[in-house]
């Protein structure tokens, strides 16, 4: 029985371990790919999948091509073509839907991931930073090295500023950025934010500071 019990444990920790190296080597994988590709000027389609065997697919659709991010490396296709094959990985996207197959086995239906879509549509698209509070609900995106960095959007708005400096403070793990022509102040709080709306926890509390009026939100970096 003890014997069991550490083997049991010890494939546990490797699981672990493999799946976290996965989700390390997919996560380099996507950010040398905006590097290399960052003057692309139209947006980029982006959609994340969910597939219960074969793990997280991100599906990127730019004017060179569909990109295939996947724990297997980059696949890519023409635009104008729905079906990835190279004899041990098949992949059949129709955007909105997406289908696996590995090797000889059947085809596996995968499940759209719409919160994480709208994040690393953000991310492919050049945001460095992301966060979102509600009541009422709002969305910041800043992007680093433009003018017209920073974006700010509720259900019936969409303001864009520029960042002229951002102010960080080493002993209270804070950073201020702040806004050419315009006297309100974002501030980022190292530590953990709950969304009120959701399960999601983030590592970074966002306060917007406009005037006499504050709103409170959660955000990370996005590479």
């Amino acid at each position: 029985m003890k014997n069991n019990f550490f083997s049991h444990n010890y494939i546990k920790i490797f699981m672990i371990f493999a799946g976290l190296l996965i989700a390390i080597s997919l996560s380099f994988i996507i950010s040398s790919y905006i590097k290399e590709d960052e003057n692309l000027t139209s947006e980029r389609e982006v959609n994340v999948f969910n597939c219960n065997h074969y793990g997280k697919v991100v599906v990127v659709v730019d004017n060179n091509g569909k990109w295939f991010f996947t724990k297997d490396g980059t696949k890519r296709i023409e635009v104008d073509e729905n079906l990835y094959s190279d004899g041990k990985l098949a992949i059949n996207y129709n955007k909105e839907t997406l289908k696996v197959a590995v090797g000889r086995r059947a085809w596996e239906n995968c499940s759209k991931n719409y919160r994480e879509t709208v994040w690393d549509k953000a991310k492919f698209n050049g945001v460095a930073f992301r966060a979102t509070g509600n009541e009422p609900g709002w969305v910041l995106e800043y992007t680093k090295g433009s003018k017209n960095n920073l974006k700010i959007k509720t259900m019936t708005t969409e303001d864009i500023y520029t960042v002229v400096d951002i102010v960080n403070d080493q002993e209270k793990l804070t950073s201020t950025m702040k806004i050419r022509g315009s006297d309100m102040i974002i501030k980022l709080f190292a530590g953990k934010c709950q969304d009120t709306m959701a399960d999601d926890t983030y590592p970074t509390i966002v306060e917007i500071i406009d005037g006499d009026k504050s709103r409170f939100g959660c955000g990370k970096d996005l590479f």
